[in-house]
């Protein structure tokens, strides 16, 4: 199963590569399923935000399920918000996992490092595809950093 924290991913690119780059969610899921062959997909979409509608939508047309959540503001001198969804990736990781099934998460957020340990021990196996990965995850499967040529380029 793959989970895919779409905010994370966002951000995450947002900070490795600047503004100008978004994630090609085709080409991010033709390489899960060349490294773990296909797979059940669940999104994680920060919602309500009618900019994300059409976003959904290809998502769906994707094989993708879709969970959404409203996002929270973050204490910060910023407007900027957030969407946090590691405990529900957490919870659907732990529902679905098999010895015979692999498991792959579309995030570098440090707080499921416990989760991947739990992985580690009881899923077939464990997959990290995103950006800025960290190192520590390593240890608990394959990771599998994205590139510039997994990103479409905002013009």
């Amino acid at each position: 199963m793959l989970l895919v924290d779409t905010c994370n991913l966002y951000h995450c690119i947002r900070q490795k590569y600047g503004s100008k780059y978004r994630l090609n969610y085709a080409e991010y899921v033709k390489v899960v399923e060349r490294l773990f062959g296909p797979q059940e997909k669940l999104a994680y979409v920060s919602y309500p935000n009618p900019s994300v509608d059409a976003f959904i939508v290809s998502l769906k047309k994707l094989g993708f399920k879709i969970q959404t959540k409203a996002p929270h503001d973050l204490e910060s001198a910023t407007d900027f918000k957030i969407t946090d969804f590691c405990v529900e990736m957490t919870l659907q990781s732990i529902q679905v996992i098999r010895a015979d099934s692999p498991i792959i998460i579309g995030s570098s957020d440090r707080r499921l490092e416990p989760l991947l340990n739990v992985l580690k021990r009881k899923a077939g196996a464990v997959g990290v595809v995103s950006v800025g990965i960290p190192y520590e995850f390593g240890k608990y499967g394959s990771t599998c950093e994205l590139k510039v040529g997994s990103l479409n380029e905002i013009v």
